[in-house]
């Protein structure tokens, strides 16, 4: 992206992991990553920089990827679109669950309002080299959990994948540029504000896997 398509008033963030800018926000809008654990800015990928990340769990209880800090542009209040180029290594096949976007911090049913609030991407294993797109919603006092359709990931296979909500129910799902899956859910709207940073490559709490 360049242009009005990277800093436009439409743009909440952009990280690009480019030489020289490897952790700055390129909308202009000043959400800079600070780096977790051991995940590092690497030169590969369509644009020539990408985030590794790596496993967390109760050997290595340490956050991974990549965080902003929270801020309240970064909680929409409406529509909004997330979307990343990733690629797996070989090790994801071994993880129940990957993280692409987390500022929700818990993908399950939990009653507390902290549970309840912004939106998390993120793909649980369906198969060998299979993961099923999956988002959780926040609204205060519930969440919505949409399971999404099942895609194949190839570790060293770069993929395109998107995510979209209108704030009013509808999600939709895109695999390099084609719609692949949608869910409307009645009497929605916009996401309840939280107060988690945004996390990128992994779950914004630790002792979860990261997302390679």
């Amino acid at each position: 992206y360049a242009g009005a398509e990277a800093t436009g008033p439409n743009v909440i963030g952009l990280w690009q992991f480019q030489p020289g800018r490897e952790l700055l926000d390129s909308s202009g809008r000043k959400h800079d990553l600070r780096l977790r654990g051991q995940g590092r800015v690497v030169a590969m990928g369509p644009l020539g920089g990408a985030l590794e990340s790596f496993p967390a769990g109760a050997d290595n209880d340490k956050g991974q990827g990549a965080s902003a800090k929270d801020s309240d542009d970064l909680s929409p209040a409406g529509a909004f679109t997330l979307e990343a180029w990733f690629m797996a290594k070989p090790e994801m096949d071994k993880a129940a669950n990957v993280f692409l976007f987390d500022k929700k911090y818990i993908n399950y049913v939990r009653e507390t309002p902290e549970a309840n609030w912004d939106y998390c991407l993120y793909m649980p294993r369906s198969g060998e080299n299979r993961r099923r797109l999956s988002v959780s919603l926040g609204y205060g006092k519930d969440s919505d959990f949409i399971t999404g359709p099942e895609i194949t990931v190839e570790p060293g296979q770069w993929l395109h994948v998107a995510y979209t909500y209108d704030g009013a129910g509808r999600s939709r799902f895109f695999l390099n540029g084609e719609l692949i899956g949608e869910a409307i859910i009645p009497g929605r709207g916009p996401v309840t504000p939280g107060r988690h940073d945004l996390t990128i490559g992994d779950r914004f709490g630790s002792t979860h896997t990261g997302f390679p």
